[in-house]
């Protein structure tokens, strides 16, 4: 049979045990699912051009072949191996003391293997564990930068990851971690971890250790603690942790610790009611985002105090009824952007202190029936899109003080029945778009004061349209307005 560099195979493998080393000679790819074998045929150890070895679902599988063999292994994926509980049944860890181990291996997945102990069955006493002030002795993966744990609760020794870059652990012991964290190699001053930039986490029961270099971390579960030591983090996602109620999560001592963290994201989580006020403290977060928590009822008020802070996103929060007065003190605010919240009924007078908001975006919030009139105090505004807000009645005359801007757009606002006096002072808006704005019956008075008008566009707003027709409509009677060209012209001739 002619040999191959990658061999797959989902039945059992029957023909495996019958096989020999010249069917799979330079065989580069193996894996294997649904394996039935308590042990692999000794041929296997002969397989010195392996880069890639993969097993899913062995359930009787007991024993590995001798991955340490393998000079150019450079992944191994171990996923749903109910009987495994060591991954080699020689114990090196003596004999390699504080020395490199499977050199080539760069990714390591350790999933759903729920008694698996450890890397080496060892000599002796098999439950002895080596002590967290002997972890000099263990030998460490150099090359290994991508490293995966979850739900492998047992799993207490393994040789340490020292260069690891990616690092996804969840229902695992932490220990392998801490034992890293403090690895120091013989005759070098390297810094175990420091090239650690991001960690996922699940649900962890013990505190993280000590990860100074970490940028992003994403969090899958309960948030773990320990977090004021990561005082380089800076980037965190929360994704979809079930239990999780920010309002309690954590003290302000453990927010205080996240001194550099510059993007918080917020993502799917049911229960999630309030944020805790500690998010507060945050004196360098640049990007707050929250996405999707369909019982968030109020933001901290607090949240004025996060005066770094330039983009701010709510996204389908559909309990959220309002936002705290004190945003007004987010001072270098660009974007502000509200999206599917379907109980907003207001927005607070404060916002008008958002002296920086270049970008506002209000979408579909159905419930929204005024805009504050402190709106006016938006000197840097440059775009205002509100979309969608069927109960909005009325804009705020102020907006004529929004003198930066230059594109509003007004689309779905089927209850909007008049626009105000002051838009005239919009003296840098080039364009102006309408749509499905059924009971807009004109545009303001004051709307030959548009200088700088390029583009009008007025579709499915029936009253508007008439009086804004070419030559006819009386609203184009105004010279300066004349000058300024329509885009969707078959609703507009």
């Amino acid at each position: 049979m002619k040999s191959s560099s990658w061999f797959k195979h989902n039945n059992g493998l029957k023909d495996l045990q019958g096989s020999n080393e010249l069917k799979f000679s330079n065989l580069q790819k193996m894996s294997l699912d649904n394996y039935g074998g308590v042990k692999f045929p000794k041929w296997m150890s002969s397989l010195t051009t392996l880069v890639e070895f993969s097993l899913y679902d062995c359930n009787k599988c007991q024993h590995l072949p001798p991955l340490e063999q393998f000079p150019y292994l450079n992944c191994v994926s171990l996923n749903k191996l109910d009987s495994l509980e060591y991954m080699s049944e020689i114990d090196y860890s003596e004999e390699l003391s504080n020395s490199s181990f499977i050199p080539s291996l760069k990714e390591l997945k350790l999933s759903c293997c729920p008694n698996l102990k450890g890397w080496w069955r060892q000599r002796g006493d098999s439950s002895k564990e080596v002590d967290d002030d002997k972890n000099h002795l263990l030998p460490f993966f150099l090359g290994l930068s991508d490293l995966e744990i979850k739900n492998c609760p047992k799993l207490t020794s393994m040789p340490l990851f020292p260069n690891v870059r990616w690092l996804k652990l969840g229902m695992c012991s932490l220990k392998p971690l801490k034992q890293t964290s403090t690895l120091q190699i013989a005759n070098s001053s390297f810094a175990p971890l420091s090239k650690l930039y991001r960690l996922e986490t699940g649900t962890l029961k013990e505190p993280l250790p000590n990860l100074s270099n970490l940028i992003y971390l994403n969090c899958r579960g309960p948030l773990p603690q320990g977090m004021q030591h990561l005082t380089t983090l800076k980037n965190m996602d929360i994704m979809n942790p079930m239990e999780v109620d920010l309002s309690n999560s954590w003290d302000v001592v453990e927010w205080q610790g996240l001194k550099s963290l510059q993007s918080l994201e917020i993502s799917s989580c049911p229960n999630l009611i309030s944020l805790s006020e500690g998010i507060c403290v945050l004196i360098s977060l640049q990007t707050l985002k929250i996405n999707w928590c369909n019982k968030l009822k109020s933001l901290p008020e607090g949240m004025g105090g996060l005066t770094s802070l330039q983009t701010l996103e709510i996204n389908y929060c559909s309990k959220l009824k309002s936002l705290p007065e004190g945003m007004g003190g987010l001072t270098s605010l660009q974007t502000l952007k509200i999206n599917w919240c379907s109980k907003l009924k207001s927005l607070p007078e404060g916002m008008g202190g958002l002296t920086s908001l270049q970008t506002l975006k209000i979408i579909w919030c159905s419930k929204l029936k005024s805009l504050p009139e402190g709106m006016g105090g938006l000197t840097s505004l440059q775009t205002l899109e509100i979309k969608g807000c069927s109960k909005l009645k009325s804009l705020p005359e102020g907006m004529g003080g929004l003198t930066s801007l230059q594109t509003l757009e007004i689309k779905g606002c089927s209850k909007l029945k008049s626009l105000p006096e002051g838009m005239g002072g919009l003296t840098s808006l080039h364009t102006l778009r309408f749509w499905d704005c059924i009971e807009l019956k004109s545009p303001p008075e004051g709307i030959q004061g548009l200088t700088s008008l390029e583009t009008l566009e007025i579709i499915t707003c029936p009253f508007l349209l008439e009086r804004c027709k070419r030559e006819t409509g009386e609203d184009f009677s105004y010279p300066k307005l004349e000058r300024a060209t329509t885009s969707a012209t078959n609703q507009l001739r």
